[in-house]
């Protein structure tokens, strides 16, 4: 079996040495997509909901590759157990996909008229399953598990109150806990083999001395430290701190090696004040593409002047993308602009934890609102936006040439891939540098043939060498000088691959 090689992305100190001024680190934009009005059968919606929907479609933001993703509503009333009675769509929680069949498969809340005493705004939540051959159109399957006002017609995967954020764990050698599941309220947690059939939620321990709320989101089994990660929301306000500090939302992180029992929950991320009002963090789901972890970041804007009188709950919110090169030590893009938004300037958006890959495409789901976090009623939309695996970030040379220079490394041989969006007056050319930094003769900047053109990953080659080979066990960094582009990052292939 051929080993497929990551990419490294060019973030942060242990990957870039350092860059010109000519250059500026940035993250993604989804492109455009055509907008899906999202519609639901009667099953799923009352007249409250059709009045939001209509506010919804007139607020759109047309230039966003998002879109809301429309859920059929399945097989007879049953499939939504007549929501104008329940409740509404709260907002998408996980969607992974599945290895035996290739499905998309959602876990979502819908939130409503339960009678569990839950202790948080809006009512009781259900978590529901969805599944999609395409991950845009959905169906409800009738699973018949749990009993919600009567009957089992319905799509209740978790006992009813319970919010769901689940992984898909191929490290696993035990196929009955391949996919896994944290649960709010508890904590606790549940396995399955298939995503459908879970097992009875189970206590779990977390070893905290800063608290933990329902901002739960699981990274699951991280490679590189050898064990589970999961990025949980602090309380906010530490057991030392003076009488009168205000809440804050927060971001804590945990690792198990079991996923039961979980210790060293320590803060790893607080978004700072601004002068235009405040800020916290109100979840983030994180992933790791190649050597960069990225996390989807709930920015949580409030207003200064009701920071008393609502205690933090009225807020607009937008999903920011940041990264890390250990998953502890994070940072945010110099632009920091959105990289998800909500149906309007004032309205709430909530990432659907981690992305699903599909063919080099990264889907991200969200849920959206035009109304601002805490305001009544609560209902949102599913949404996804799409972006290329290769646009998360990437350094921006205008019509200035610049550069960006890696940190040295043992070159691993091969053919030098580059992923790089270069426009049409634009070019790319790498020099590999020896370890005393000047560039290798046959490797030299002005041997490398220019690179322009629409694909986004671009084979380097110079005038006497078409790979690395020669280098290999070498300790070398790479130099990429570049005008009118963004150069993301870089892979070796093997010359043995076909």
């Amino acid at each position: 079996m051929i080993k497929i090689a990551e990419p490294h992305w060019l973030l942060g100190p242990k990957t870039v040495a350092r860059s010109s001024p000519d250059v500026r680190l940035v993250s993604a934009v989804p492109r455009p997509y055509p907008q899906v009005t999202l519609t639901f059968g009667s099953d799923f919606c009352d007249r409250e909901k059709v009045e939001q929907q209509e506010r919804i479609r007139q607020t759109q933001v047309p230039h966003l590759d998002q879109h809301a993703v429309p859920l059929s509503q399945g097989q007879g009333r049953g499939a939504w157990f007549n929501a104008s009675v329940y409740g509404r769509f709260a907002q998408v929680r996980s969607v992974v996909r599945c290895p035996a069949t290739g499905k998309f498969q959602m876990i979502y809340l819908v939130h409503g008229n339960l009678d569990i005493s839950a202790g948080w705004t809006g009512g009781a939540y259900a978590a529901c399953y969805a599944e999609s051959h395409d991950g845009i159109h959905w169906e409800l399957p009738n699973l018949g598990k749990h009993e919600v006002f009567g009957t089992k017609e319905n799509n209740v995967i978790f006992p009813p109150g319970f919010e769901a954020n689940i992984v898909l764990d191929l490290h696993d050698p035990d196929e009955s806990r391949r996919y896994k599941a944290l649960l709010h309220p508890g904590p606790k947690v549940a396995f399955s083999a298939n995503g459908i059939d879970w097992s009875e939620p189970q206590p779990a321990v977390v070893e905290t001395k800063i608290g933990r709320s329902d901002g739960d989101s699981i990274f699951g089994w991280d490679d590189a430290l050898e064990c589970y990660v999961a990025y949980l929301r602090p309380w906010g306000i530490a057991p030392e701190a003076r009488e009168g500090t205000p809440f804050k939302r927060k971001i804590g992180r945990a690792v198990s090696d079991d996923f039961v029992h979980w210790k060293d929950h320590a803060l790893v991320m607080e978004a700072e004040d601004s002068s235009g009002g405040w800020h916290e963090i109100e979840r983030m789901h994180v992933f790791r593409q190649g050597n960069i972890y990225f996390g989807l970041a709930a920015m949580y804007e409030g207003y200064p002047e009701e920071r008393v009188a609502i205690s933090h709950m009225i807020a607009r919110t937008h999903c920011e993308l940041v990264y890390s090169e250990d998953g502890v030590q994070w940072q945010r893009f110099p632009e920091r602009k959105p990289f998800l938004k909500s149906f309007s300037e004032s309205g709430m958006c909530l990432p659907g934890g981690q992305p699903v890959e599909n063919d080099k495409v990264l889907y991200f789901y969200y849920s959206s609102s035009a109304l601002p976090h805490g305001e009544l009623p609560t209902a949102m939309s599913p949404c996804l936006a799409r972006v290329e695996f290769s646009r998360l970030s990437g350094w921006r040379a205008d019509d200035r040439e610049g550069y960006v220079e890696t940190q040295p490394f043992v070159c691993p041989g091969g053919r030098l891939d580059v992923y790089a969006e270069i426009s049409g007056k634009g070019y790319l050319r790498v020099a590999v540098l020896a370890e005393d930094g000047m560039h290798h003769l046959d490797y030299a900047a002005y041997r490398c043939g220019y690179v322009q053109g629409a694909s986004l990953q671009h084979r380097i080659v110079w005038q006497r060498r078409s790979d690395l080979d020669e280098l290999k066990g070498e300790r070398i960094s790479l130099k990429f000088y570049f005008k009118n582009a963004d150069v993301s990052g870089f892979v070796f292939n093997s010359t043995q691959n076909p």
